[in-house]
């Protein structure tokens, strides 16, 4: 017992109650999802300056370990939002589930094959595998099915929790309307004046 408290006090501030602690965990689990982010779009940029071809595939692979988390902890912080996580638990497993199976996959030529040059970014840019129309498809359902339970919880709130979720809808759609160049690049198509270490 003492040293289970030792490590709850360790874990959480002296000045958070035991009721406090779930917003405690929100919180880590917000600044997580930022950090996770801005390191893979850090990657990614790295990935397209760097000369040498094996030092950008392996910049490009440790960019998308990141990135295949990205929808599911976007899911997960959803259900945070919406307080729903419990009631959502097997639907949460399965994203996970996935998540880890694309991350595997990048390990291996299946999501990422190698890394190419091309003139018009004079840089080395990803090379789509045979797996990466299924985790771009995977991507595109998570991003649609978390707006659309996003929407569907603004409908139903009201007060300060309602302008919560409808600025991190518009926050959402905004963020990843900008993302979309990062996974054109492999397949050569070029969005001029939107660069994706830009997003």
């Amino acid at each position: 017992q003492i040293a289970r408290d030792n490590f709850s006090e360790e874990i959480y501030p002296d000045n958070v109650s035991v009721k406090e602690i779930e917003d405690f965990d929100r919180t880590l689990a917000e600044a997580y999802r930022a950090f996770e982010r801005s390191g893979s779009a850090l990657l990614q940029a790295i990935a397209l300056y760097l000369q040498d071809q094996n030092l950008s595939l392996l910049a490009v692979r440790l960019c998308h370990a990141g990135v295949v988390f990205i929808p599911v902890l976007f899911i997960h912080f959803v259900y945070t939002q919406l307080e729903t996580t419990k009631s959502n638990h097997l639907t949460l497993k399965a994203f996970y589930l996935v998540g880890s199976h694309f991350w595997l996959s990048n390990l291996t030529p299946l999501l990422i094959k190698s890394v190419s040059f091309r003139s018009v970014l004079r840089s080395f840019v990803f090379d789509p595998g045979i797996l990466y129309p299924y985790f771009l498809l995977f991507w595109l359902f998570s991003v649609i099915y978390g707006g659309f339970q996003l929407f569907r919880g603004y409908g139903i709130s009201a007060g300060l929790k309602r302008e919560q979720l409808k600025y991190f809808f518009w926050g959402t759609l905004v963020a990843y309307t900008g993302g979309i160049p990062n996974f054109l690049f492999g397949y050569d198509i070029i969005v001029n004046g939107l660069m994706p270490f830009s997003t």
